[in-house]
């Protein structure tokens, strides 16, 4: 297992975000024909096993100090694997290494009970609703330090 840093224009990392998006869709429900797209604004990591990609991480910079994890994602056969953690902590370090102290989650379907058991279990805390997901109900917002202040003093 290999975790590595794709641009948003990679094959493998667009079929990824359009495999979870259509999960997401018939999941949660949603418009048919939404477009999906992959974020050039964001930095996308990959986990390659078996020469293939099979789960990908989105990191979006919010603002200097924060950054957002997005669309973090498994493939069905990859998952109870760890796949997900370790792409969590790959996705950490890449915001510590940027300069990002916090690193942000912002879940928008409160049916994804799996996704708060792991951001939970990998010590993010539960904050208000930010950015789009102020005026959803269903919005579940957690937030972890990365880079601690004082040890850059």
């Amino acid at each position: 297992m290999l975790i590595e840093q794709r641009p948003s224009d990679d094959s493998e990392v667009s079929a990824l975000v359009v495999d979870h998006q259509v999960e997401l869709q018939a999941r949660d429900g949603g418009p048919e024909g939404q477009a999906i797209m992959v974020d050039p604004a964001a930095r996308y990591l990959v986990v390659v096993t078996g020469g293939s990609a099979v789960a990908c991480g989105a990191l979006l910079p919010v603002d200097v100090d924060a950054a957002e994890v997005t669309g973090l994602y498994v493939r069905p056969a990859y998952r109870g694997r760890g796949l997900g953690r370790r792409m969590l902590a790959a996705l950490e370090d890449l915001a510590a290494a940027r300069g990002h102290r916090v690193v942000r989650f912002r879940e928008t379907s409160g049916r994804w009970q799996e996704s708060s058991r792991l951001y939970e279990s990998a010590g993010y805390r539960p904050i208000p609703s930010y950015g789009p997901s102020v005026h959803t109900q269903l919005s579940l917002c957690y937030e972890k330090l990365v880079i601690d202040p004082e040890a850059i003093a």
